[in-house]
């Protein structure tokens, strides 16, 4: 696979994905400066057809410092973009955004972390929010961590050098970004020197002492996993359902699947918000005013509060039983006592007939074709 510029884009690294309208440009070949011995091309002039906006208005010559990551960054997208068709809908799911999640790939030895946010500018761009961001400054070489990063974790670097604006050629700022999977995760690292001002505006007085790690990761789950809670419960839902981003916003707080959050919820109330049953267990969670008010839950009838109330109480339920996910439906409709008493399910014809049709359901909709994979 040829190491191509960021202009030449997947045009080049895969092959698949390339418009015909690449066929017949000239490049030409030359040893870049940042990794000694690789080829690489350098555009002598505009490509055209390629669908790539970036390549399209390349020019030679100076550039802005946003400018230049902004570019790159959108040519990073595009390559993570494609890597992103490894991970078809009908096997996988996304997981949604969640600062604590583990990063894939390590932050170079003596880094120190970005307080804050990276601007945004030069964020991966097209291809979705990520998983998972994280920044460092270090004061190792760009050229160096090309190499660290291409030795421990197997990334293929493509690097560019351009004069930055205003400075006659004196000044000149190099970019490298690589992208690749790591188990299930799209893992995309940029570098770039200088590093950018406290406010992402501009260079540290052209101070090249700290070069910028930027890594973003989008992560997936196989349906074949079922995950009721934790980070990777925190997943997009793709089951078309009343009130999903109350549901998503839950799944987030509590990490819990949405999935079996919006089971729950059909099995409960069918989605109706004014569903009201013989016993007083009003909403959508279908609570009784005794758990509403224990939760802090002022009205049971309002979406947002019982999606709430309902999504913590199941995850106390799931906390109490050690993540058994049957004994925790179990006690959200037969109470905690009924389960510590029988040592499980209670033999209640309701409430076996309950967790059945809600964990049937959540197999269904969670996993799809992958449901019989854990029984």
């Amino acid at each position: 696979m040829m190491r191509a510029t960021i202009y030449s884009l997947l045009a080049a690294a895969f092959l698949v994905f390339a418009p015909t309208g690449l066929q017949g440009q000239e490049l030409q070949e030359k040893e870049t400066d940042a990794v000694t011995g690789t080829l690489q091309p350098v555009l002598e002039k505009p490509l055209t057809g390629t669908g790539f906006p970036a390549a399209e208005t390349f020019e030679a010559g100076e550039v802005s410092f946003r400018g230049f990551l902004k570019d790159e960054g959108s040519v990073a997208g595009a390559v993570a973009l494609a890597w992103l068709d490894m991970f078809p809908q009908r096997d996988y799911l996304k997981l949604r955004p969640l600062a604590k999640r583990t990063l894939h790939v390590d932050a170079p030895p003596g880094a120190k972390k970005y307080r804050g946010d990276i601007d945004r500018t030069v964020a991966v761009r097209g291809a979705g929010t990520p998983s998972v961001s994280q920044a460092w400054a270090s004061t190792v070489s760009l050229d160096q961590l090309v190499e660290w990063y291409g030795e421990r974790h197997g990334v293929d670097f493509t690097t560019y050098t351009r004069p930055i604006d205003g400075s006659n050629g004196e000044e000149v700022m190099t970019v490298a970004h690589g992208t690749l999977r790591l188990n299930d995760a799209v893992v995309t690292v940029m570098l770039w020197n200088p590093t950018l001002s406290s406010k992402g505006t501009a260079m540290k007085s052209h101070d090249r002492s700290e070069t910028t790690v930027y890594v973003e990761e989008r992560g997936f789950r196989h349906r074949s996993a079922l995950v009721a809670e934790g980070s990777d419960a925190v997943v997009e839902l793709t089951w078309q359902v009343p009130y999903s981003s109350l549901i998503e916003r839950a799944s987030l707080r509590y990490q819990v699947d949405p999935f079996l959050i919006a089971a729950l919820i059909q099995q409960e109330s069918g989605f109706n918000p004014g569903a009201l049953s013989v016993d007083s267990a009003m909403g959508l969670a279908q609570m009784i005013p005794t758990t509403a008010a224990m939760l802090g839950v002022t009205d049971p009838m309002n979406p947002a509060q019982s999606i709430d109330g309902g999504t913590r109480y199941l995850k106390m339920m799931l906390r109490r039983y050690r993540g058994n996910v049957e004994f925790a439906l179990a006690a959200y409709n037969a109470g905690p006592g009924a389960v510590d008493r029988y040592k499980g399910i209670p033999p209640y014809k309701e409430t076996r007939n309950y967790v059945r049709r809600i964990m049937s359901r959540w197999r269904q909709k969670a996993m799809g074709d992958h449901r019989d994979a854990t029984g």
